[in-house]
């Protein structure tokens, strides 16, 4: 879809010198990136920018303060403009003077092979205020994909609201209604919003918006949203019009069936009735309302409804539990282990010595440095405790551990960039099934145990200081772990001599609950490891130093993986030509990946788990790491400066100057090239 937007844009009257095209990667997961650079060989005029988070009107903002124009016009992957849609624009703009916001109206096409309705054939998803040009009334508004704004205007009523559009659960619809009713607002002496009915925009339908029960959803809610964003005063109390809301809907489904008909005007008709119902319920139950500064519900009665529910959800909880027959309480509160706060049920609390982080690189290649390989600064990794909980609880596939109080242990009981009250388990109301375990039980997982990197480095050190004091877990009769046990996890756990009888996954369904719980508190923090810890793990898997040493190993990851390296190809001839071998990890275990990164003197690979077995590599080995811009993560640099490893990053070009870096998407490609790898060898 995105490379017939590209080939339609590509394809303007107008000369490329007169406009910049820029696609804004709003967290893609597909080969958007690679897409953009081939099309960048043919229009010198196309930019790309990437932003890990998925909000529409962030990447609008983003692309609108690259671009450098005098007018901004907008618009969507899905949309194929006409080759004279720029072109026709200018024409408008120098000879209606004044205007500020210009639109025009879009028409669906059909994606190939899709069949729809007849009614809906006629009628379609079509946005026209017809055929003559004029200024738009101020309830009138120009849809996202076919809008144009002057860059002035634009920066002066703050841009799009980021909290408005989709990739917002509260407001998913109408952040371009939001903005230009703020311009209106701003210039409300003259209309500036100018329609011109030649500026159209063809719009390509998705199966989604062709069945019945889509089209009405989509209006549903969009009503709903701009009932919420443009809350307006009621002329009626707060119980008539939500009862005024429950016959409108009930009506509205009422009219379902008619809504297949092929009379375009009746199914139209529906659709607004539908749009309307929506727009009710969102001004009923609207609670921060963002453009209007009125609000439809009094102050008194919203402290009534956040007090009613306050009391309600609580109550709720209980009764849900009881019903379910659950002995525990539910899980309520926040306990930290190393604090002095007392925690219900402990049998033993044993702390775990802390270690310095000392930094020893060779250097610091300012050449090819970027800001997060900059930090050289020491640090004491956090003390770690070993702990034995009676009647404590165990939640999945995150691990969660409860005490019998309800007490959440808060170092182990960790989630991707939830912290405190957002934790998952403090935010359930109905609790998984429960399932007793008698006897002795271990915690052999953490945050990101599931992948190689997390589970060498932060579960190992667990692992191999409990088997100091219990040999092969002779002791223990469960032992808890991650759901999905991939051969990493099935080689640890057979060369510590655990059975698999012993084992059971933590899932999203079940709830362990623990007559007796042994686990470790993390030992430092997740992704720096003490060189303690590495050495030991190292210890384990390989116990004797090999005696070839000298290879140089290229680790390119193979093609189709999710963080692709585009020039792979031409890297791995010119590595080859240096002397270097090429090696895939994946289908090894994990005693042969030690022989061959403990042979290595040269490594030379692209950021990836595989760089984990660095921990096995000898001291003073060179490594050179590939980075894609959009995602550097400090990692394996840590693991280099513990164990005496040189360490040289090369990063890519991918990220315009001035633009933010963004660091939290890990499947971005890597667009290194040969010059730069050639540059450091």
């Amino acid at each position: 879809m995105l490379a017939r937007c590209l080939g339609a844009l590509s394809r303007q009257s107008l000369r490329a010198d007169q406009f910049e095209v820029w696609v804004v990667d709003n967290g893609s997961t597909d080969r958007t990136c690679a897409l953009v650079h081939e099309w960048m060989k043919r229009m010198p005029n196309l930019g790309y920018l990437f932003l890990a988070e998925r909000n529409v009107s962030m990447a609008r903002n983003l692309g609108a303060q690259a671009a450098r124009g005098s007018w901004l016009a907008f618009t969507d992957d899905d949309c194929l403009p006409p080759v004279n849609w720029l072109a026709r624009a200018e024409r408008v703009i120098r000879k209606v003077k004044g205007i500020k916001v210009l639109g025009g109206p879009i028409f669906d096409i059909l994606s190939p092979g899709m069949k729809v309705s007849p009614g809906f054939r006629l009628a379609g998803w079509n946005e026209s205020y017809g055929r003559k040009e004029r200024y738009l009334k101020p309830n009138e508004y120009f849809i996202e994909c076919n809008l144009m704004i002057k860059r002035a205007e634009f920066k002066a009523v703050g841009r799009f609201n980021p909290g408005i559009g989709p990739g917002n659960r509260r407001f998913g619809f109408h952040e371009g209604t939001e903005l230009q009713a703020r311009i209106e607002g701003r210039n409300f002496a003259k209309p500036v919003r100018y329609y011109a009915s030649s500026l159209q925009m063809r719009h390509v339908l998705r199966l989604a918006r062709s069945s019945t029960w889509g089209r009405l959803y989509r209006s549903f809610i969009s009503g709903y949203d701009h009932g919420r964003v443009f809350c307006k005063k009621p002329k009626y109390d707060d119980y008539l019009l939500a009862l005024r809301a429950q016959l409108a809907v009930f009506g509205g489904l009422f009219l379902v069936p008619f809504s297949c008909v092929p009379n375009p005007n009746l199914s139209r008709g529906i659709e607004r009735y539908i749009f309307r119902c929506g727009e009710m319920w969102g001004e009923f139950f609207g609670r921060k309302h963002i453009f209007m500064p009125h609000a439809h519900i009094s102050k008194r009665s919203r402290g009534v409804l956040k007090s009613a529910a306050d009391r309600l959800i609580p109550v709720l909880k209980r009764v849900i539990h009881f019903a379910a027959h659950q002995d525990p309480p539910i899980p309520s509160y926040l306990a930290r282990i190393s604090s002095d706060q007392k925690i219900m049920g402990i049998l033993l609390k044993e702390a775990l010595p802390s270690h310095a982080c000392r930094y020893k690189l060779f250097d610091k290649p300012s050449r090819h440095t970027h800001p997060l390989l900059s930090d050289y600064s020491e640090y004491r990794s956090p003390k770690g405790f070993r702990l034995t909980l009676r009647k404590a609880r165990v939640f999945g596939p995150t691990p969660a551990v409860v005490s019998q109080d309800g007490g959440v242990l808060e170092e182990v009981s960790r989630d991707w960039g939830k912290e405190g009250a957002q934790l998952g388990v403090l935010r359930n109301v109905w609790m998984p099934t429960k399932r007793k375990l008698e006897g002795k039980s271990f915690l052999a997982a953490l945050l990101g145990g599931e992948t190689y990197f997390h589970w060498m480095t932060d579960v190992m050190p667990i692992l191999l200081q409990e088997r100091g004091r219990n040999k092969n877990f002779d002791g223990y009769d469960y032992i808890l772990t991650h759901q999905q046990l991939k051969s990493f996890h099935q080689e640890t756990f057979h060369k510590l001599g655990i059975p698999e009888t012993k084992i059971l996954p933590l899932t999203k369904k079940t709830q362990y609950l623990c007559r007796e719980l042994g686990f470790h508190s993390p030992h430092h923090d997740t992704g720096r490891p003490p060189a303690p810890s590495l050495r030991r793990v190292a210890q384990f898997f390989r116990p004797r130093m090999t005696t070839d040493e000298g290879r140089k190993i290229a680790l390119l990851r193979p093609a189709g993986s999710s963080r692709q390296l585009l020039h792979r190809q031409q890297i791995l001839e010119l590595l080859l030509s240096h002397g270097f071998q090429e090696y895939e990890p994946s289908q090894d275990t994990i005693e042969d990946q030690a022989k061959v990164f403990g042979s290595a003197k040269v490594i030379v690979a692209a950021h990836g788990a595989a760089l984990t077995n660095l921990i096995f590599a000898r001291p003073g080995t060179t490594v050179v790491e590939l980075f894609s811009a959009r995602y550097v993560n400090p990692c394996y640099m840590h693991i280099c400066a513990q164990l005496g490893l040189k360490h040289i990053p090369v990063v890519d070009e991918s990220v315009p100057d001035g633009v933010v870096y963004d660091l939290m998407n890990a499947t971005v490609p890597i667009l290194t090239t040969p010059q730069q790898v050639r540059s450091v060898l």
